[in-house]
C-alpha cells in the first residue's frame, strides 16, 4: 500500500517508460510494476490522465503489425503485462472512451 500511496512514484515510472529508451528487461521491469499498482484507483487515474493507455494502444499496434513477429520471450511477456495494463485502465468509464478514441486513430 506503501508504493501506491505515493503518486510521486508512480508518476516517476510513467516518465520513465513513456520515454521508451530503455532495454527489453527494463522495460518489461517497468510495465510490470505499473501493471501490479494500476489495481489501486488512484495509480489509475494518474496513468489515464499521463497518456499510458495512448501508449499502450502505440505499443501493441506495433507489436501486432511487426514485419517478423518476435520470438523473444521477453518481449511475448512485456505484451502480456501491457495487455493486463490495458485491461486494468478501460475498467474505468473515462478509460474507455480514451481507448475508444485512440484505437479509432489507429485503425
Amino acid at each position: 500500500h506503501y508504493v501506491r500511496s505515493a503518486p510521486t512514484f508512480v508518476t516517476i515510472l510513467v516518465e520513465e517508460i513513456l520515454q521508451g529508451r530503455r532495454d527489453h528487461q527494463t522495460r518489461r521491469s517497468l510495465t510490470c510494476a505499473i501493471q501490479k499498482l494500476s489495481l489501486a484507483r488512484s495509480t489509475q487515474t494518474i496513468l489515464i490522465r499521463a497518456g499510458m493507455i495512448q501508449y499502450l494502444v502505440k505499443e501493441l499496434h506495433k507489436f501486432v503489425h511487426a514485419v517478423e513477429p518476435s520470438q523473444d520471450e521477453s518481449e511475448i511477456i512485456t505484451v502480456e503485462y501491457m495487455l493486463a495494463l490495458l485491461l486494468n485502465l478501460v475498467m474505468r468509464h473515462a478509460a474507455r472512451q480514451v481507448a475508444a478514441d485512440t484505437c479509432g486513430n489507429v485503425i
